[in-house]
């Protein structure tokens, strides 16, 4: 007979129901009406129907074991946590007079006079003058260096060291600071300074799934009377929740819901938000252009230590092409050889290490939209750590709903408490999480199109 799986219920417009579920040869069987469909199976038609229905793909959540279940959670004291950033202090000086074009000589050049000093007057916007103060060191192209001797409404007066000149100044020119110059028995500062400071906050998001049956019914799925569909639920029901983590660690965004009830739950930033949110790197490129996309950023944000490991995330198709393209002219191999394996597991870049992690479930319509399997990230995962509230586990499974039973033969909880009877056993599991990510500028994401 054909393997038939089918929801409890339905009949008699009852919401659960034993009616269908009949060990094999009951006399039930033949007693029932037709509409009911009642129905077992063999023990090897349980045994292919264990085969079939525990296919899931297994890969699909290797990102969500590197990112938020391959460490220890940060345990924090509250389901809002916030943490602090200091973003980059330290910016040039822009040269400008409002009018030139770009590469339009404001300053000449000025050669240097014997145990002398040379000044210049150099044109930069209101909004430049907190950058930089009395004293402040400049770097000009080529070497040379001056100080800052006095400050204008739009304008700086930079002095050339002893004995030295001052280059051409130019429109446009980006002149990095270096730091107040103090004398020998000089008294107080010139200049003050307090860092700036960017406070991140996010969620401890709850997530929940829940099955549910009559109290009878849950007892003949127990007993294995047909199939052990009850072993097949718990699995699915884990299953469901980790693509809901995923979906959420990666994709989340942080806001309150309103739900059906009239209560409110919060939501979590994900590491895409959480990138678009910090100004992290997200550059175009076209799968042509992928590899020198890859390597010019892979570069420009290199922040780590020499050896340092980034994880780079995408689709299998985009790191395979990643692999092809930097094997090309690297492959070796022998007439002899009988296998081509045309993927690399880990790059070596600028003195840095990036490992492939194929992340399949990009491309899935059911759990992400169609842009996310064309999107590349380059992590550094030493800034990401999950986040849990320390007045709630993690993880639960079947402790948090008032009608679990901890045994088949119990009465319901409800029951115990000469509560209204409901014969339900509900079996849930309850997932509370976030992702924290520090330092966004650290990573990068890829948007390719063909």
């Amino acid at each position: 007979m054909p393997i038939n799986f089918n929801a409890p219920g339905a009949v008699g417009n009852a919401p659960y129901g034993n009616e269908r579920t009949n060990a094999q040869g009951s006399p039930y069987l033949a007693a029932s009406p037709t509409a009911m469909n009642a129905f077992s199976t063999s023990d090897l038609e349980r045994a292919i129907f264990d085969t079939i229905f525990d296919t899931k793909p297994g890969n699909y959540f290797d990102s969500l074991k590197v990112l938020a279940f391959g460490k220890a959670p940060v345990s924090v004291p509250d389901d809002v946590y916030s943490w602090d950033e200091s973003p980059m202090q330290r910016v040039f000086i822009l040269v400008d007079d409002g009018a030139s074009a770009t590469g339009t000589v404001l300053t000449a050049l000025q050669t240097a006079v014997a145990n002398g000093y040379r000044t210049a007057t150099i044109p930069v916007t209101a909004g430049q003058m907190g950058r930089v103060g009395i004293n402040h060191n400049v770097m000009f192209t080529g070497g040379a260096q001056g100080v800052v001797t006095a400050k204008g409404a739009t304008s700086i007066t930079v002095t050339s060291l002893v004995s030295e000149g001052l280059p051409a100044i130019v429109q446009g020119a980006k002149l990095p600071t270096m730091g107040e110059t103090v004398g020998d028995s000089t008294i107080g500062w010139k200049n003050t300074e307090r860092g700036t400071k960017i406070q991140r906050t996010n969620y401890v998001a709850t997530f929940r799934r829940a099955i549910t049956y009559g109290r009878k019914e849950a007892a003949k799925l127990r007993l294995n009377s047909r199939n052990n569909n009850v072993e097949q639920d718990h699995k699915n029901l884990l299953y469901e929740l980790k693509i809901d983590a995923m979906q959420n660690a990666w994709y989340g965004r942080k806001g309150v819901r309103l739900l059906s009830d009239g209560n409110y739950a919060k939501g979590m930033d994900g590491v895409y938000t959480q990138m678009k949110n910090a100004g992290s790197v997200f550059a175009g490129t076209t799968a042509a252009n992928l590899v020198a996309t890859f390597k010019a950023n892979c570069v420009s944000s290199n922040q780590q230590s020499i050896g340092g490991t980034r994880k780079v995330y995408a689709h299998s198709k985009w790191l395979l092409y990643l692999s092809e393209e930097f094997k090309t002219s690297a492959t070796r191999y022998k007439n002899t050889d009988s296998m081509a394996n045309l993927d690399l597991e880990r790059l070596h870049i600028a003195g840095q290490n990036y490992d492939l992690i194929p992340v399949d479930a990009f491309g899935d319509l059911s759990l992400f939209t169609q842009d996310c399997a064309d999107r590349m990230f380059i992590l550094d995962d030493s800034t990401i750590d999950p986040i849990k509230w320390s007045a709630f586990p993690m993880f639960d499974v079947g402790r948090i709903m008032a009608g679990q039973q901890s045994n088949y033969e119990d009465l319901p909880q409800n029951i115990q408490d000469n509560i209204q009877r409901q014969d339900f056993t509900v079996r849930d599991a309850e997932l509370n999480f976030s992702i924290r990510m520090i330092e966004p500028r650290k990573s990068i994401c890829l948007e390719i199109t063909a």
